[in-house]
């Protein structure tokens, strides 16, 4: 969560961040919400783990169970996506429907593991271990480009890591960064 906020932090370097709202989507147990709380962030999640969601709301957190539908009529400076893409029976119309809860200049982070960590670190080149764990998608950085470029959501920074920020396209708000065109590898 630290590193993200320095990556948002950056990314909104003329906004004050006490006035941006975030959504974490698959926030789990909440986590990332209650660091995101402290820094006065106001902050939303939602899960389908029932258990989960309890227990970020006896935290005090504002957690929904549930998907993209939650919140319905509220739109978002940050939406998180942290190890949940890879889980999605439908990533593309997920990326679309969030998308759409994104204010003017709003920005979406997805982090992912990629083909790059089913290495010796991680899963031990294993790929059916690594697909064992309903990973429906494994990504690399050029895919995961394709499939936000569908939902209309341009690259501002990413690594083959997968870690990467995108901004709706045509956005009329100056963030300091443009979109960058990623590269074939």
């Amino acid at each position: 969560a630290k590193n993200i906020f320095k990556n948002a932090k950056s990314i909104f370097k003329s906004k004050k961040l006490s006035s941006l709202e975030l959504f974490d989507f698959g926030c789990g147990y909440g986590g990332m919400l209650s660091y995101f709380e402290t820094l006065n962030i106001k902050s939303f999640g939602c899960d389908y783990d029932d258990e989960a969601v309890k227990f970020a709301k006896e935290k005090g957190l504002t957690v929904e169970v549930g998907g993209v539908e939650t919140f319905k009529n509220k739109k978002f400076d940050i939406i998180l996506m942290s190890h949940v893409i890879e889980h999605l029976d439908n990533p593309k119309k997920t990326l679309l429907d969030l998308s759409g809860k994104l204010k003017e200049g709003g920005i979406i982070y997805i982090e992912t593991p990629g083909y790059r960590d089913i290495g010796p670190e991680r899963y031990h080149y294993n790929k059916e271990k690594y697909f064992r764990f309903y990973h429906p998608f494994c990504f690399d950085l050029y895919s995961l480009n394709v499939l936000a470029a569908k939902a209309s959501l341009e690259l501002l920074e990413g690594s083959e890591w997968i870690k990467a920020w995108y901004l709706k396209k045509n956005t009329k708000v100056n963030l300091g960064k443009k979109p960058i065109k990623p590269k074939l590898i």
